[in-house]
């Protein structure tokens, strides 16, 4: 794997010859790196980045909405008492996936973090030594961020926040 200040560079060049950033992201996730992590690589080059995000959920809910009606409070007791077991179970099942889906997502905010937090650590290590006024206390502090938010990542768990029941008739 190519060091990340490498590939910084890297980025910075790919940048300058007009390289696609979506083709410099493949690059970098052919080369062993996740794309968060060329998404790095070119923060770090200057370039500003941001996801592409699809509108898809977006739209469903505005359909949704448009389909909705209100039911009265006592027909949605009623209703409720009579689906809650298959919720529940669906619920569950859903959970099961979002647990599967958290692990791998814990560990690539660990690996973003690290990457991000470890290029500003070689950064001021390399220029320590251009520049003695940077304290060793400064790259501890860096460092013991590092740890702390690894500890609060290994930490995060899910938490159910809203449930949108939608029954058909």
């Amino acid at each position: 794997l190519i060091p990340l200040m490498t590939l910084t560079k890297l980025a910075k060049i790919a940048l300058k010859s007009g390289t696609p950033v979506a083709e410099f992201v493949a690059a970098t996730v052919e080369a062993g790196y996740t794309s968060a992590g060329g998404y790095s690589a070119l923060r770090g080059a200057g370039h500003r980045t941001r996801r592409l995000r699809s509108d898809k959920g977006q739209t469903l809910r505005l359909k949704l909405n448009q389909l909705i009606e209100k039911v009265k409070k006592a027909t949605g007791l009623a209703i409720i008492k009579q689906v809650h077991a298959e919720v529940e179970a669906k619920m569950s099942l859903a959970s099961a996936q979002a647990e599967k889906k958290l692990e791998e997502i814990l560990i690539d905010a660990e690996r973003t973090m690290r990457i991000d937090l470890g290029a500003e650590l070689d950064r001021l290590t390399s220029l320590r030594i251009v520049n003695p006024s940077i304290r060793q206390d400064e790259l501890d502090d860096l460092t013991y961020r590092m740890e702390e938010c690894a500890t609060h990542i290994k930490h995060a768990n899910l938490q159910l926040q809203a449930l949108r029941l939608i029954i058909t008739t």
